[in-house]
């Protein structure tokens, strides 16, 4: 039954599927005299903001060296793990020029060049006096992580680790300092940068490096002679310690990957090159040594599948993966718990602070008071959005609960009540206007009056409730992101994820139309 309804939903994607045919990039850049790279701009030395506002670092300089070899103009574009592949993909940018490890899922949505040009692992960042010895150490821990991040999956999977995954960098350390996790996991190269810093000096760098890669340069999959124009770079660069000298400029030292690229590649034989393309126009296998790693499993598509992708664009080879299976279900399930907490809290808030107001007309001057601070509560919620509230009650208030008492509030708890309130306070004004408009129809007569904005009002939070994903609740978004950054489909997820909330939202209505039949 499940796979016949995956069926359905699949193929009912398909009417939603379009193709699209790109023009040749390098003829495009070529035409217009600029090319657009995206790059990060948090991940210092790599890519990062100066103080003047431009961005600057290893791989920006990178992608100003391929401009000028093409002879055009460069416009750098901030991305994030999470993001890169889908910019690319989109055609925001020309080029990702941005930390990315090489891995065979990446390969299927974008042409990832070679020779690399950077390789890095993964390492925790932690507390000094954490009794943390091995990876094996982290099961059922809970660590956190960076949305997007190609070692994710494998700390999941290989070490248990219970995942708090943040959108941001910024956001992960953060928390890793709130006590939210026991440790910060990342590549080793960027936090060896952060770890001697003065902000991070009661934290240490743990454990052997783990899940080594590759970085790779990444342009959609059929710019093939753009692809070819940067390999040749990228050899020549080996080959006469470009790269070394950049890496010497921004880390102040070489690394082992480097240094042996640059034996390897600047090998002569009878005061020729051995590391150039031959006839086939490929470079030599013994030159291209550096690894390209699997994340996951592979798994066949079955004929059904294969045939729907072939004839619409639509990839839901996603849905193979035990593991990636097993995610979906349980964002799935978060994020139907957080949208009923969030609909039943905005519910009682909005009508039991409607009601309270409604009354206090006629009460005495206690129960006035007591409106008025109501009333300023919900105004307050209200006019400020809900993702500011999330931030601050999440890295403010519940930060400073944290460290006073040693409690942890939950994430879920502070979404759902951010959720309540905010679209509580909408409710509440809907009713109090309905009732003040008829008052001696009563206050029931007015939650019907009121009940088609009480509707609306509870659809559009239950649509909105997928932002708690900033604050590392995992839900459908969080999800979804995660399968496009590490290489599925990305119209098909967003299409599946577009699917979801449509059924969701009409879920909502039936119920809140069922509940207005039988109790108004």
């Amino acid at each position: 039954m499940i796979g016949y309804c995956i069926k359905l939903m699949v193929l009912a994607l398909a009417v939603l599927a379009a193709e699209s045919a790109s023009a040749d990039t390098l003829d495009d850049i070529s035409a217009s005299g600029t090319m657009t790279v995206g790059v990060k701009v948090d991940y210092g030395p790599w890519g990062h903001y100066r103080p003047d506002g431009t961005i600057d670092g290893f791989e920006p300089d990178l992608a100003r060296l391929i401009a000028t070899d093409l002879g055009v103009n460069l416009r750098l574009v901030p991305v994030t793990s999470a993001n890169r592949l889908a910019r690319l993909a989109q055609g925001d940018v020309d080029l990702v020029v941005a930390t990315m490890g090489d891995t065979e899922e990446r390969r299927h949505v974008a042409r990832l060049i070679t020779p690399h040009y950077y390789a890095s692992g993964v390492r925790l960042l932690m507390p000094y006096g954490a009794a943390l010895d091995k990876w094996s150490h982290l099961q059922g821990r809970s660590v956190c992580l960076v949305k997007g991040a190609y070692q994710n999956r494998h700390l999941i999977e290989t070490w248990m680790v219970t995942p708090v995954v943040f959108p941001s960098l910024t956001d992960a350390g953060a928390a890793l300092r709130q006590g939210r996790c026991v440790g910060l996991a990342y590549d080793d190269t960027l936090l060896a940068q952060i770890a001697g810093t003065r902000d991070w000096s009661g934290y240490k760098i743990s454990l052997p490096p783990e899940f080594a890669t590759s970085w790779a340069m990444a342009v959609r999959l059929p710019d093939k002679r753009l692809a070819r124009r940067i390999e040749d770079l990228l050899a020549g660069w080996h080959s006469d310690g470009t790269l070394l000298d950049l890496e010497n400029k921004w880390l102040g030292d070489t690394s082992n990957f480097l240094e042996d690229q640059n034996a390897i590649w600047s090998q002569t034989a009878k005061g020729k090159r051995i590391c150039v393309r031959g006839p086939d126009g490929d470079f030599p296998e013994a030159c291209m040594t550096s690894r390209v790693i699997r994340t996951g499993q592979s798994f066949a598509a079955p004929e059904w599948m294969a045939k729907l992708t072939g004839a619409t664009g639509i990839d839901p080879a996603f849905l193979l993966d035990p593991f990636n299976r097993g995610r979906i279900k349980a964002a799935l399930g978060n994020t139907l718990l957080i949208v009923g907490l969030s609909l039943a809290g905005a519910s009682v808030i909005g009508i039991g602070a409607a009601r309270l107001i409604s009354r206090s007309s006629g009460g005495n001057r206690q129960a006035r008071i007591t409106a008025r601070i109501v009333g300023s509560g919900l105004a307050l919620a209200q006019l400020t959005p809900p993702i500011l509230q999330l931030y601050i009650l999440f890295f403010g208030l519940a930060a400073w609960i944290q460290a006073s008492t040693g409690y942890q509030v939950w994430t879920l708890a502070i979404a759902a009540s951010v959720f309540s309130a905010y679209a509580g306070a909408t409710i509440s004004a809907l009713v109090v206007n309905a009732y003040r408009a008829a008052p001696d129809a009563g206050f029931r007569e007015a939650i019907a009056t009121a009940f088609d904005g009480i509707v609306a009002t509870l659809v559009n939070i239950a649509k909105a409730t997928g932002i708690a994903s900033a604050i590392a609740y995992f839900d459908t978004i969080t999800v979804a992101g995660d399968l496009i950054a590490e290489g599925a489909d990305k119209a098909t997820v967003m299409n599946l994820l577009l699917v979801f909330y449509l059924v969701l939202v009409m879920a909502v209505m039936g119920v809140l139309n069922l509940l207005k039949a039988r109790l108004l």
